[in-house]
């Protein structure tokens, strides 16, 4: 059974990302969570509910289907991007399922059946359940979808099909107009292909003396006004934590012994240790049967690798205890192997982790921690739950990044969607349980022009070095009598004519220089032996002689236009599709209320 079921993985594993769109479709379309008690609202979208329990399952379907890919459950940031791409899919359907309705785009039963029945996605293709002799057979594919044990999944993949033809009309009718020029294939083919060299005199800034005398009192506020948004400083606050870490009880450890107990029991007795592995272990290999393939002598740690080569093949070792749980070893074989004598291996681990009832216990525990500092002093209360509370730094909105925390953008938003001295609710994090009380707010304000006098300098400095350069360089350039005898006239002026080294293209990197489109740009705006400038760029000006430049091949141009045509309409579609979807977005109501939910990282 277990074989079977990892055999036809890529099936169920599929058959779930298309359940995660087809249960969008009934939850709209049939009202979503009716028989069950009414649950809190997560978001409004144009004044449609997305209700908790409906995201919370999402996410957890999209989490399973990342545990099957990669043999772990995601933490951290992993998680934080599972959680918004469940959310913004959400939005992304309901926006435009909701226009196409406006538009009166629909699909047809007739549609979808003809969709189903001859055009089966690429995993169903590649899956071998469907397949005879290594290619896919229709035949079994028919079969599955007229055995009425499969019903459910039909209907997903019904419903996906539907939903995937509405949003196809959809694009078609805002992308379908959308055309390449003969002047955009050939500038896009000009900017890949079109290739140059250059000589070049640079004024580099840094090199230039800005006459700090200059810079006034009078002359830095007058830069303080014209400049005030560069000093602006963001609203910032600032919270008192605490972490409830998740451990590992005494009653775990025992359950993990007595398991260790029963799998030595049963390897004894026979047992294969590839199923054994599939069943219990909770190492990543867990999927192929605990392979661990060929391992050299110390490659794994030390307690471990001892026993192992302890080991005659075809025997096991075990249970072993180190930082990363229990552990049992098959040695299957051992051999030179490149001059090294390596052992194939398979491993069974089991971790020492909280179970889901202490996990249970306390969570509770954090729960009546937050209820309480809500009515006491939190340090007190902190001290008798035995927890040692820690105050952050003052952070901002925008970055989500929390001192002492990391990038937490709920526990962000909530500090900012609440008044001084509220209490959070319970967030998890990686090692437990999150509460935190808002104890500071400093208000968004300008910086005072006597505290940032040496930033003032620095920037007032900064820009007289960036019009010396260009001064500099228009000096050079305006007492040039003969601009094609430039070179002589920079020579004889002690400046450094530098050269490109290779070739460039216009979004090429150039030693010298860096990446800078306004030098890069000669390649389109300049004649092979005329000079240009001044240009000022990044650093400083630049006065600038393409000296080659590849010419246009019209033949590769025309002969590969085939090729370049798709991809170019492709970008200028996704780019029309992209601003079309947040044009969308902006006429929208979206209102995320996710951060009100502890399970909402």
């Amino acid at each position: 059974m277990m074989q079977q079921m990892r055999r036809n993985m890529p099936l169920i594993l599929w058959i779930l990302v298309f359940a995660f769109i087809a249960t969008i479709i009934f939850s709209w379309g049939m009202g979503g969570f009716q028989e069950k008690q009414k649950a809190g609202i997560i978001g409004v979208i144009n004044g449609q509910e997305i209700k908790y329990d409906y995201y919370e399952q999402m996410v957890q379907r999209q989490v399973s289907i990342y545990t099957e890919q990669t043999g772990s459950e995601p933490v951290d940031q992993t998680m934080v991007d599972i959680q918004n791409k469940v959310w913004d899919d959400i939005v992304r359907n309901i926006l435009m399922t909701k226009e196409a309705e406006r538009l009166g785009l629909a699909v047809t039963n007739a549609e979808v059946a003809d969709q189903v029945l001859n055009s089966p996605p690429d995993f169903i293709y590649q899956n071998e359940y469907f397949q005879t002799n290594g290619q896919f057979d229709i035949r079994k594919y028919h079969a599955f979808l007229q055995n009425p044990a499969n019903t459910d999944q039909v209907l997903f993949l019904e419903e996906n099909y539907r939903q995937t033809l509405l949003e196809r009309k959809l694009l078609l009718q805002v992308m379908g107009s959308v055309e390449v020029t003969d002047w955009e294939l050939r500038r896009r083919f000009e900017e890949r292909n079109t290739m140059g060299k250059a000589k070049f005199l640079f004024f580099p800034a840094d090199s230039m003396k800005a006459d700090s005398a200059l810079v006034t009192d009078d002359l830095m506020q007058q830069h303080y006004y014209e400049h005030l948004d560069d000093y602006l400083v963001t609203e910032k606050r600032r919270i008192v934590l605490v972490e409830i870490e998740n451990e590992t009880s005494h009653e775990d450890s025992v359950v993990v012994n007595e398991m260790a107990e029963e799998i030595e029991a049963s390897l004894k007795d026979g047992e294969d240790f590839g199923f054994l592995a599939a069943i219990y272990s909770d190492h990543h290999t867990a999927p192929d049967s605990g392979n661990l393939d060929w391992m050299p002598i110390k490659q794994l740690e030390a307690m471990s690798d001892s026993a192992v080569q302890a080991t005659e093949p075809g025997n096991f070792t075990g249970p072993i205890i180190n930082r990363y749980g229990l552990h049992f070893y098959l040695v299957e074989d051992r051999k030179m192997i490149d001059g090294e004598l390596k052992s194939k291996i398979k491993i069974i681990q089991l971790k020492y982790m909280p179970s889901a009832d202490t996990k249970d216990i306390i969570r509770n525990k954090a729960m009546n921690f937050a209820e309480e500092i809500k009515l006491g002093d939190f340090n007190l209360i902190a001290k008798a739950y035995g927890v040692a509370p820690d105050t952050s730094g003052f952070f901002d909105r925008e970055s989500g990044f929390i001192p002492g925390l990391g990038k937490m953008k709920s526990a962000s938003e909530f500090a900012f969607e609440n008044p001084l001295n509220t209490t959070s609710e319970v967030y998890p994090i990686r090692i437990g349980w999150l509460v935190f009380k808002l104890i500071d707010i400093e208000p968004q304000h300008y910086k005072p022009v006597d505290e940032i006098k040496d930033e003032l300098f620095d920037d007032i400095c900064r820009k007289m070095q960036l019009e010396a350069a260009k001064a500099e360089c228009e000096g050079f350039y305006d007492k040039l009598v003969d601009k094609e005898r430039w070179v002589e006239s920079a020579e004889s002026a002690g400046l450094e004519i530098k050269v490109t080294e290779n070739p460039f293209r216009f979004k090429d990197y150039i030693k010298d220089v860096g990446r800078d489109y306004t030098f890069t740009a000669v390649l389109f705006r300049a004649e092979v032996g005329e000079l240009v400038g001044p240009l000022m760029g990044k650093q400083g000006c630049y006065l600038i002689e393409l000296t080659e430049r590849t010419p246009f091949d019209s033949t590769e141009f025309y002969s590969n236009i085939d090729e370049h045509l798709p991809k170019l309409v492709q970008k200028k579609r996704e780019l029309v599709f992209t601003e079309w979807y947040e044009w969308l977005k902006k006429r929208a109501k979206i209102e995320d209320y996710r951060y009100l939910y502890f399970k909402i990282m």
